[in-house]
């Protein structure tokens, strides 16, 4: 399915999502530095070890402001289609049909009314360890998600986390996981290869971290109260909007090389979102 995307459609839309309001989605969050004392309010609801949501920015505190999100969170469809792309399975999973029903909206995807409650937490970590322990158990499916049979454990963990949280990561976020990586047959002893294991200990993980159930539009700050999309919350931005997934290898390739921001509206033609 990755394969036949065919990228001449972005072009058109580009100067639409490029530059918006305040921040791309009207920001509901704090930025913090040196801190991890705040706690997230009401509102949404994240696993307590982490305390916030932390990016390369600072540490985000999620607000509880119902009217703008600059934090979406992936629809069940959005994560259907994600884990599939993530994971290089053939087909959506289906986990989801064990999840809480949204409320509906008008076009499936209003971010204002998605949110994480504690029945929606624990069958995103039962979604997590079970889709874990089925790629950690069987080699040719979890050899599908390694960049090369050979590559260290660190490029492993990198080379998951940049896919699942859609942006590069940083040497803390790679370093925290490595060790959960590291102790994948303590997590799941059930799995006799270390390797899958060790896989298997990442996903489950992975899968359960804000950073891949969110969506990060944290905006670049421009002028005029404005702020534009950087180019991996553009890319992102872009495939949700078409395919209700993360993005592929080109789209990755176009922020990875900044090509994806040649294509800037004009003043005149700058709209708001």
């Amino acid at each position: 399915m990755l394969s036949m995307r065919n990228t001449w459609v972005l072009s058109s839309i580009l100067a639409a999502l490029l530059s918006c309001k305040a921040s791309p989605s009207a920001p509901s969050y704090e930025r913090t530095r040196g801190t991890k004392d705040e706690r997230p309010k009401p509102g949404v609801s994240v696993p307590k070890p982490l305390g916030g949501i932390e990016t390369p920015e600072g540490v985000l505190i999620l607000l509880s402001d119902p009217n703008e999100v600059a934090f979406p969170r992936l629809t069940h469809a959005q994560w259907e289609f994600t884990v599939r792309d993530l994971l290089f399975l053939s087909t959506v999973p289906g986990n989801s049909k064990n999840f809480p029903v949204d409320k509906p909206t008008k076009f499936g995807n209003d971010g204002t009314n998605f949110f994480i409650s504690g029945d929606l937490w624990a069958a995103y970590r039962d979604a997590a360890e079970d889709l874990a322990e089925k790629v950690g158990s069987n080699a040719n499916a979890y050899k599908k998600i390694l960049p090369s049979d050979s590559a260290d454990s660190k490029t492993i963990v990198a080379t998951i986390l940049k896919r699942a949280y859609r942006r590069p990561v940083v040497d803390k976020e790679i370093a925290e996981m490595l060790a959960i990586y590291n102790k994948g047959s303590s997590f799941f002893p059930s799995i006799k290869d270390e390797k899958g294991a060790n896989i298997a200990a990442l996903l489950s993980a992975v899968l359960q971290s804000p950073l891949f159930l969110y969506r990060s539009e944290l905006g670049k700050a421009g002028e005029d109260e404005s702020a534009t999309l950087s180019e991996y919350e553009l890319a992102s931005r872009l495939s949700y909007a078409i395919w209700n997934s993360m993005p592929d290898a080109a789209l990755f390739k176009a922020a990875d090389d900044k090509s994806i921001l040649k294509t800037r509206a004009s003043p005149g033609e700058r709209r708001h979102t």
